[in-house]
Parts: C-alpha cells; structure tokens; sequence
C-alpha cells in the first residue's frame, strides 16, 4: 500500500477508482446511466443530465444546456401515494462523488470520436 493510500486510508478519504476498463467501476456504472439518460444536441453529441433529478441536460461538446424529459438518477421517493415504488439497485444510481469524472471521461470519449 502507497504512502498516500495509507494516509488517505487513515483520515477516511474515499479513493476514487480510475479503471474506466472495469464495467464495475463506479465511473464506468456512472458513465453507463448518464449515456442511457442522454439526449441528442444539434451539434451531434449528447446532452447528459446536470443534476440527480430534473430535466436539464448539458450538452458535452458544446455545453448547451437543455430542458428535456424528466428524470431521476438517485433514490426513488417512496412516500405514500407515488406510482413508482420500487426502489432502484445501487447500479441504477449515479454517485455524485464520481460525476466530474464521468463528464471528463465522456468529453473524452467524444473528442476521439471526432
């Protein structure tokens, strides 16, 4: 174990994984539901939600934001009198302390495609 491990191991700081080949990552889970939730921009990419629930999508190219269909990325509200009850899997939800590197890693990903 690196010396920076141990001590952010000490003072409880989450290590981020990096790995965006492992389809466990928690980048790579991130990664997976913000292209599944994506709308299409007019200048050809995709527009990801820019938060856990709304409908405002920002575009990874050309950072247009959008208003488009709702959504929800973290837990389902489970309060009296909702339709949608069941509660999502943890593969189902975005982990915010994962989402500036799964933006990055998307903008990436269109860059190369161009």
């Amino acid at each position: 174990m690196t010396l920076i491990r141990k001590l952010k191991s000490i003072l409880n700081i989450k290590i981020k994984e990096t790995d965006i080949e492992n389809p466990n990552s928690l980048i790579a889970m991130n990664v997976k539901i913000l292209k599944n939730n994506a709308v299409d921009c007019r200048c050809g990419a995709i527009a990801i939600p820019i938060e856990i629930t709304g409908e405002r999508y920002k575009c990874i190219r050309c950072d247009q934001q959008l208003t488009s269909m709702s959504y929800n990325l973290g837990p389902r509200d489970v309060t009296y009198g909702t339709l949608s009850v069941s509660l999502k899997a943890s593969n189902q939800l975005v982990d915010i302390a994962y989402y500036d590197d799964s933006v990055h890693f998307l903008k990436n990903e269109d860059k190369r495609r161009r």
